[in-house]
């Protein structure tokens, strides 16, 4: 058996500048477009997670508000100031 020499033909050669810079383009446009929604999906995720918290702390806050009016006894009208803004809402119970 004999083994002929490679003989490269205009097929097998490599890829030229035109083909590589528009590949590197592509590539790019790619990247920049991945990394653009990547930041975009970041900041929603913040909003959520900011969000949550301030619904979170919202709800804490009306249930000790609601337990306070429950075990209230009475409204101290004397020491509430109800017609300002803010107002002030003094309430008489067993602690006080």
């Amino acid at each position: 058996m004999r083994f002929s020499p490679v003989h490269w033909s205009n097929k097998t050669r490599g890829l030229s500048l035109i083909e590589i810079v528009v590949y590197i383009a592509i590539l790019s446009l790619l990247s920049v477009v991945v990394v653009g929604i990547l930041l975009s999906l970041s900041g929603v995720y913040a909003e959520l997670v900011i969000t949550k918290r301030m619904n979170t702390s919202a709800a804490a806050a009306l249930d000790r508000m609601a337990r306070e009016v429950r075990s209230a006894m009475s409204v101290d009208t004397a020491s509430s100031t109800l017609g300002a803004s803010p107002g002030l809402l003094v309430l008489s119970g067993e602690d006080a």
